[in-house]
Parts: structure tokens; sequence; C-alpha cells
């Protein structure tokens, strides 16, 4: 037990570190001032997420980074998510997602976020373990689909919590440590399109092509190779 919360104390002090350090991660590929798009080195990835806590409604999260993992290789890299795209109070967040990254095969692995309260005070971190692999072809825009997480409440041991063990009190308050997500994976191409065009309108003049993310199987945990301890 003393291990667990001793690996968990370092994870959760590494999703603090790369949530403070913004200028380390590169922002969403897309935005509403771009005017032109270069697909000539970096093909484009875009998805939807929205996530929801139905353990603990009052502790909705807000996400933060999305980690990309290139193929079997550890490496990652992180991008900052911006702000909720769509939202109701006490029951979910959706975001629009967009990264660039050379042609190849990766990886999406953990989407990170936090939920904070003042009353009381109350600051934890969730990690959804996506663990869905991709593929980015040259000079196109991807779209890989919708991914939708729910948090639940945990009903054995061997379901993958939702954050990390520590700090105790927050993670548990929050439905983090004792919560457990739900994912699954739609084609919502013509709803989406949408939204990013509304979001980038310059994406209206580019080919959007369809790549949807495969199923998703709960990971083993000894795959888990960022951000252990869980």
């Amino acid at each position: 037990m003393a291990q667990v919360i001793d690996r968990s104390v370092k994870c959760t002090l590494l999703v603090i570190f790369m949530m403070f350090v913004w200028g380390c991660h590169p922002p969403m590929a897309l935005n509403k001032k771009i005017t032109k798009l270069d697909l000539t080195k970096e093909s484009i990835a875009i998805m939807s997420i929205k996530v929801s806590n139905e353990h603990v409604l009052s502790c909705q999260p807000f996400l933060n980074l999305i980690v990309i993992g290139k193929g079997e290789d550890v490496r990652y890299k992180t991008f900052k998510i911006k702000s909720v795209f769509a939202q109701e109070k006490g029951k979910y967040n959706e975001y629009l997602i967009s990264v660039d990254l050379p042609a190849g095969k990766y990886m999406i692995t953990d989407v990170i976020g936090e939920s904070s309260k003042i009353l009381p005070p109350l600051w934890a971190v969730t990690y959804m373990p996506v663990y869905l692999p991709f593929e980015l072809k040259p000079n196109e825009i991807t779209y890989l689909g919708r991914i939708e997480g729910t948090i639940r409440k945990k009903q054995n041991d061997d379901e993958l919590i939702a954050g990390a063990v520590v700090p105790l009190v927050d993670q548990a308050l929050a439905g983090f440590s004792n919560g457990t997500y739900d994912i699954i994976v739609t084609d919502s191409y013509n709803v989406d399109i949408t939204h990013f065009t509304q979001e980038c309108p310059i994406l209206k003049k580019y080919t959007v092509t369809k790549s949807i993310l495969p199923s998703w199987k709960k990971p083993a945990k000894e795959t888990l190779s960022f951000l252990p301890g869980r």
C-alpha cells in the first residue's frame, strides 16, 4: 500500500508540474485567428471530447492536457487544451481537440484534467486512460471521432481509478480515487465538423478525412507507461 501511495504522490506531483509549466505544451492546432493551414510538414488530427463525473456531480473535470505517444516508442508530446466549448453545470464539459503532428502512427494515452471547488477547498487531478491508436497520413486533416469519458463509482479492484490516490481527501471527495472511467468512441462527424468550422472558419476550405478511433477497451495496468501507480 505504501508503495502505491508513493507512486501516486510522484504521479500527482508530475501532473501538477505539467499543468503549471504551460509554455512546454503546444496549443491546439486550430483557432479562429488562423487564416491558412500548412500541411506540408505536419498533418492535423481533430476530435471532440466530452467528460462527465456521474459519481460526484459537483466535481466535473476541466481538461487541461492531452497526451500523444508516437507508436510504441515511449516519447510523449502533451498539448494544452483550450477553454471549454460547451458545458452543462453539474453534468459535463465538452472540448474541441486539434493537434498537429508529422505523418505517422500514434496513440492517445491520457487526457488530464482537474476539479477545483472553493467550498470546500478542493483540488484534484484526473486522468482519462484512453490508450487508442491512430494514424495520420501526409498532408491531411483527419477526424478521429468523439470520445465520451464518464466517471462512475468503482465496483471492484480490477477497474482503473480515475485519478491518483493522493492527496487522499481531495481525490476521494472529487470521486477520482474511488471512481473509474467508462469510455466510448462514436462517429459524430457532421456535428463535430460544424462546430469546428464555427471555431475555425478557414477549415471550410479544406477536406477533412475520417478515420474513427477503435472501440475502447480497458488497458491493462502494466501497459500504462505514463503516470503509473494507479
